[in-house]
């Protein structure tokens, strides 16, 4: 049996964006990851204890999309 192909988003820290959730393709992990970045909207940042200080605009670029 072939095993179907699920993503994830991992956040600036290296977690994923919701627990036991994953995507059945890229598109839903990236709406998923919008969703989740504007929740940092008003904001203004997303604080990684990584990064630090993340502004909005480059939230998605510290995230991950992983096919699992």
């Amino acid at each position: 049996m072939e095993k179907l192909n699920r993503w994830d988003v991992i956040s600036p820290d290296g977690l994923s964006i919701e627990s036991e959730v994953t995507y059945s393709t890229p598109e839903e992990a990236l709406t998923a990851m919008n969703t989740w970045v504007k929740m940092y909207e008003a904001q203004g940042y997303y604080s990684s204890l990584v990064y630090g200080r993340i502004p909005y605009e480059d939230i998605t670029l510290y995230c991950a999309l992983i096919k699992i």
